[in-house]
């Protein structure tokens, strides 16, 4: 009585053992590749999915599936003509099977059968779920773009109206005046924005788009 109660313990913390290795094992890749975090929360997520399947619904009977609720599970069982019926187990006793080596060779056969058909299908819902959990706006991407974004308006800003040849600076600009005897271009530094951007309506060589 004492091994059967203990049995269920032992395979729990055997399971979350793995779990935590193969957490310890992914974090580790993400100190060698640099992966993205989110890549990393999306594999330990699913790796603690497929272990905890596992631990709940391993090993259920032949042809039986787990309900959408979490409570029982849907049998396809074949009625006394040979055909295959649909019945509704409301409690977990009901749903696994014994533990011998039959019942596992049984098993094993079943999950090789609903692993290429069934499973896929099953839990394709969960996995939809699982990648819309993923696709929710993190806060600190979020402000990186409105940073971003602050940034790209704050350069469109600075190069709105220059004269031609005019480039930017952290303050006033740098403009291309011509060149020397050797073909070397001459620099001007300037302060000001009057000195750096065109005038509204004004009309030169430095501003020819405002004549066009």
């Amino acid at each position: 009585m004492a091994s059967k109660s203990a049995t269920p313990t032992i395979i729990i913390s055997s399971l979350f053992f793995i779990f935590l290795i193969n957490s310890i094992l992914i974090f580790s890749q993400v100190n060698s590749q640099k992966a993205h975090p989110k890549d990393v929360e999306t594999t330990i997520n699913k790796n603690f999915f497929n272990i905890e399947f596992k631990r709940k619904f391993g090993n259920l009977k032949e042809g039986c599936f787990p309900r959408p609720k979490g409570v029982g599970c849907r049998c396809i069982e074949k009625d006394e003509n040979g055909y295959d019926r649909e019945k509704i187990f409301e409690t977990e006793a009901e749903c696994r099977e014994e533990n011998t080596s039959g019942s596992r060779k049984r098993r094993r056969v079943a999950e090789q059968k609903t692993k290429e058909a069934d499973i896929p299908t099953a839990t394709r819902e969960k996995t939809k779920t699982a990648n819309n959990n993923n696709n929710r706006v993190d806060p600190v991407e979020e402000r990186a773009r409105q940073n971003y974004a602050a940034v790209i308006k704050e350069l469109k800003n600075k190069f709105a109206g220059l004269r031609e040849g005019c480039y930017p600076r952290p303050k006033g600009c740098l403009c291309v005046i011509g060149k020397d005897a050797t073909g070397r271009e001459i620099t001007s530094r300037r302060m000001k924005d009057s000195e750096c951007k065109c005038a509204p309506g004004e009309r030169s060589k430095e501003c020819p788009a405002q004549g066009a």
